[in-house]
């Protein structure tokens, strides 16, 4: 993480951030764009299903977009949450939504209110392999995106089909080692390599994932095209994070 990035995080957490080096697992390789067969499908600008009328237009009224985050939280809060992302392979275990304000970037307006979810749930394979594609037990939660290792698990950042509705942006942290790290998963916009880069959802309450287990947070719908990142952030209880590590993609 770069002085630019290790600043954003001093900014918006007010703590001291720690960056976690392992013998094991080479954090410094997570900026490396994925290669292999999946490398294009986890790089590539999503193709939303959502109608274009579905998000309003940069000039719409501020009423507009009032009316389209009252829409997007009613389907967050209507939602079966253990039954979108429960699977043969995965379960939820823990489900939380919070309300957020917008601070103006991402395209929606400043002081829109959209909820953002927090889930947490365990995995049947706690060993899983990079493909470059998601899978259900290294990105839960992720329709389509990318990941990569970061210390102690994979991260992972893509879009979440929810309700029908593609474009759910999340981030999510599957244990894949020993022992447990209690921490929360961050969505971000990251312009500069690959890093925490600019904050748009930080899945709290924090939870402790074990092996097998996740933690992921999600934002949504997507609005216009950006590069996103997905960082884990273990919260060592004396007022330090530590950084494990981000993965970063276009959509």
């Amino acid at each position: 993480m770069d002085r630019s990035s290790i600043g954003r995080f001093l900014a918006r957490h007010g703590r001291l951030a720690i960056i976690v080096a392992s013998s094991t697992v080479a954090v410094a390789a997570l900026a490396t764009p994925t290669t292999g067969a999946g490398a294009s499908a986890a790089h590539r600008t999503q193709t939303s299903t959502v109608s274009a009328s579905a998000v309003p237009a940069k000039s719409a009224p501020l009423s507009a977009w009032k009316a389209w985050a009252a829409s997007q939280r009613a389907t967050t809060q209507s939602t079966n949450w253990v039954k979108q992302f429960s699977n043969s392979q995965c379960k939820v275990t823990h489900v939380g939504i919070r309300a957020v304000t917008s601070n103006g970037l991402y395209g929606v307006p400043k002081g829109i209110v959209t909820d953002e979810v927090a889930i947490a749930g365990s995995c049947a394979n706690s060993s899983p392999t990079i493909k470059g594609i998601v899978d259900s037990t290294n990105c839960p939660v992720q329709t389509d995106g990318n990941a990569a290792w970061a210390s102690g698990g994979v991260v992972c950042v893509g879009t979440a089909t929810v309700a029908g509705v593609a474009n759910y942006m999340a981030a999510s942290y599957t244990r894949t080692a020993g022992g447990s790290s209690f921490g929360h998963a961050e969505l971000g916009v990251d312009y500069n390599g690959c890093g925490p880069g600019d904050l748009v959802a930080n899945g709290k309450p924090e939870v402790a994932v074990t092996t097998g287990s996740f933690s992921a947070v999600l934002w949504g719908p997507r609005i216009g095209t950006n590069r996103f990142s997905a960082t884990w952030w273990q919260d060592n209880l004396g007022g330090d994070y530590a950084y494990f590590g981000s993965a970063c993609g276009v959509y």
